[in-house]
């Protein structure tokens, strides 16, 4: 499992470094772990710098509505925020989301608004958070392996994700540029 806590703390840092202190997440319900700790990282990267967490700033999608109604919420919500100059997505569609709205609304990434995802949307100029499936992939046969085996132990060992920092244009789908 990757290190999804560690990863949020990272964007976080590498968002304040860069000049940027008003920052929104765009997330959807807690419903797992992943978003869980990715919330949890993007908290505890705000923390670490003595910066008060500011949850008027967070965008909760509800997909429990269509498209267009959840469209027109994200649209409010980036209206309310017209001083804010960077942005996480949680995940791939709503950083889909927001950079078509973002741009709509005059906040051109990257000229004007800064955003990052967590794993490759293919937007031009959005870094990104990858999981490095190679590395998940073999530890989970490492498990699979112990288990059959007969001498696995319960562990919870994270894998670091990878930030992806200087993204220019989309890559073709299927080929990972690092």
């Amino acid at each position: 499992m990757s290190d999804n806590k560690e990863a949020a703390i990272e964007v976080i840092e590498y968002m304040l470094e860069e000049g940027h202190t008003d920052i929104l997440l765009f997330t959807q319900r807690e419903t797992n772990s992943t978003t869980h700790e990715r919330l949890m990282g993007f908290e505890e990267g705000f923390v670490r710098h003595g910066i008060k967490i500011d949850k008027s700033k967070w965008f909760t999608a509800s997909f429990h509505v269509g498209e267009i109604e959840l469209e027109q919420s994200l649209e409010s919500f980036i209206k309310m925020h017209p001083n804010a100059t960077a942005g996480v997505a949680i995940d791939t569609p709503l950083a889909s989301m927001a950079y078509a709205l973002l741009n709509q609304s005059g906040k051109s990434i990257p000229e004007h608004f800064k955003l990052i995802s967590f794993d490759n949307s293919r937007l031009p100029f959005v870094p990104y958070v990858k999981q490095d499936v190679a590395r998940i992939s073999k530890r989970a046969i490492e498990i699979l392996m112990s288990q059959i085996e007969g001498s696995y132990k319960v562990v919870s060992k994270k894998i670091p994700a990878i930030f992806i920092k200087d993204v220019t244009y989309p890559s073709p789908f299927g080929i990972e540029n690092i």
